[in-house]
């Protein structure tokens, strides 16, 4: 297929996509919030004591299912080997675990950290109340006519600590406290019911353990690059049709042919456009190679005049990932000398 007939195809496919801004989608690695979990490879979860709503399962199940770059990143010790220890050790159950407990039963397990909790309360209450409405007084709807109906609104909650105890230190690397809440409402004209209060407490449960898991591992997160599309100083003929073909490519996330429009289109304004520096520097960082994406974005920003908010907002996350990035290696690479 030619160039230019390849050209027009992915024209009329970002046609389909394109809004007021092209902007392209990745992600970025976010190092863990919590710096002493960075180190646990192995991590065993009791039972939590009073946890009618199951959240000790849905940590369990968080840490089992956390993948970075699509490999799991914790070893979870099995609920089968928990109950196994828990009976030689001649313990009732594990809901009854204090800090020396669970070290001991984790070094037993051969886990570096084991999570504990407490699900302390949990409540609904339902509120009555009238909502207004308003409807045709007749097939015309010449005029109109107010009512009300009844409404039922449910607040639901729960609250607690789940606490990550380091096993050979002996103390809390992480206590987190719960404090979930969820309204929910239904009217007598409304579809389908008012949640039950076991639903919603699922709901915080989920959302709970999701929180929790979160802030002990790297995780990935999407965000949106913005391309600058319109030649900032006085383009050819040709350096137009090579940015348009530039935006064109992107659009299409042929990353590999926008590389090539866009360092021809830098060659040809000698470095002197900030449009082409910057979208030069937007492919640099989608590739991963933050150091050339920063000297891009620099470059970019020395040739501005007045304020462009791109180029601001590209040298503030570029420096960030930079940093991120540094820190995730880090953890990764003394995480690995972790026996």
């Amino acid at each position: 297929m030619k160039v230019s007939v390849l050209l027009l195809f992915i024209t009329l496919v970002s046609i389909l996509f394109s809004g007021c801004a092209t902007k392209i989608s990745t992600t970025t690695v976010v190092p863990a919030e919590i710096d002493r979990a960075t180190k646990i490879k192995r991590i065993a979860v009791t039972q939590f004591k009073k946890d009618n709503v199951g959240l000790s399962p849905k940590v369990e199940n968080q840490l089992v299912t956390t993948k970075i770059k699509g490999k799991k990143y914790f070893v979870v010790a099995s609920r089968a080997d928990l109950d196994k220890v828990i009976s030689e050790s001649k313990l009732q159950s594990s809901d009854s675990f204090d800090t020396k407990t669970a070290v001991r039963i984790g070094n037993i397990l051969g886990v570096q950290a084991i999570v504990t909790g407490i699900v302390s309360k949990t409540y609904s209450e339902d509120q009555k109340f009238n909502e207004g409405r308003t409807r045709c007084g007749d097939k015309k709807c010449t005029y109109t006519v107010k009512y009300t109906v009844s409404c039922t609104k449910r607040t639901v909650g729960m609250s607690g600590n789940i606490n990550l105890i380091d096993v050979e230190k002996g103390d809390i690397i992480h206590a987190e406290r719960i404090d979930g809440t969820k309204a929910v409402k239904h009217c007598s004209d409304s579809n389908g019911g008012l949640l039950n209060k076991d639903v919603v407490l699922n709901q915080l449960a989920n959302s709970a353990a999701y929180k929790f898991v979160y802030k002990l591992s790297p995780h990935e997160v999407a965000y949106n690059i913005v391309l600058l599309e319109d030649p900032d100083t006085d383009y050819t003929d040709k350096e137009e049709q090579i940015l348009e073909n530039f935006i064109v490519v992107m659009k299409a996330r042929r990353t590999d042919k926008g590389e090539k429009f866009i360092k021809q289109l830098v060659s040809s304004t000698k470095g002197e456009s900030y449009v082409a520096l910057y979208n030069l520097g937007v492919i640099q960082e989608l590739k991963g190679q933050t150091g050339e994406a920063l000297k891009s974005f620099t470059a970019a920003d020395e040739l501005v005049v007045t304020n462009v908010p791109e180029i601001s907002d590209a040298l503030v996350r570029i420096r960030k990932i930079t940093k991120n990035t540094e820190k995730f290696k880090k953890n990764i690479e003394e995480r690995n000398k972790v026996k």
